[in-house]
């Protein structure tokens, strides 16, 4: 008896699934516009119903173009997962370092609820499977950064996308500290502090950013009123009657 012939390879494991669900949220831009040319095409019959291609913008208005569909067009597959997983990575970023058993609690619950409410549907039964395989780490800020990635590089790799180092350093330098590009001219500075900060333990992050926040008059040493000025080490000194 010859050997089964083996399945068909597909380099999208998510590509099987992606007809069934025909909303936005399942759809990148590109196949909605490539609908949308062939729709307008199949029902073209005369000059006065332009195709796509006649009213597609111009490299001059492009950016206009690009505006105008932020503000009214539904997200695309591409343009939600990327705000999703800024959110998941942002929300790690800033989780606290030894969180207490209810902010446990409420990031499991954020990572749950994504899995059980994303709008994509194959992209949600994806990410489902994934936290059953491995559940979220939610002990301490590390530990959730890290996880976060695993996650978000999975489906990378199915996609054929490339993958992030999962260091904490290099986590904290995406999300939380950035590049010294990311603040402009004067951003190189305020970047090391932010850098040294986040390599620090919470204690010695804390005293770093009080370094760095310059000093201004205290109104518990130097406080002037009608009557008094309270000076450190003289106590109260009459100035009124």
């Amino acid at each position: 008896m010859p050997p089964p012939t083996p399945p068909p390879r597909i380099d999208n494991p998510l590509a099987a699934v992606e007809e069934e669900c025909e909303h936005a949220a399942c759809k990148s831009m590109l196949d909605m516009l490539k609908s949308a040319a062939g729709m307008s095409k199949s029902g073209a019959t005369s000059s006065s119903s332009p195709s796509l291609a006649s009213s597609t913008p111009s490299a001059a208005s492009s950016s206009d173009e690009a505006a105008w569909r932020k503000y009214h067009c539904p997200l695309d597959k591409d343009t939600l997962g990327d705000m999703t997983w800024g959110v998941l990575h942002s929300t790690a970023a800033y989780y606290p370092e030894s969180p207490t058993p209810q902010e446990q609690s409420l990031a499991a619950g954020l990572v749950h609820g994504i899995a059980g409410l994303y709008p994509c549907t194959y992209c949600r039964t994806d990410f489902q499977e994934c936290i059953q395989a491995l559940p979220p780490r939610v002990e301490s800020r590390e530990a959730f950064s890290v996880w976060i990635c695993k996650q978000h590089n999975l489906v990378n790799e199915k996609l054929g996308k490339p993958v992030f180092p999962c260091d904490l350093k290099s986590l904290d330098r995406r999300w939380k500290t950035g590049e010294p590009r990311c603040w402009g001219e004067k951003g190189g500075e305020d970047n090391n502090h932010r850098q040294a900060a986040a390599d620090s333990t919470p204690a010695e992050a804390h005293t770093k950013q009080q370094e760095h926040i310059p000093s201004a008059p205290s109104p518990l040493t130097r406080r002037k009123s009608k009557f008094y000025i309270i000076e450190p080490g003289v106590g109260k000194k009459k100035t009124g009657p």
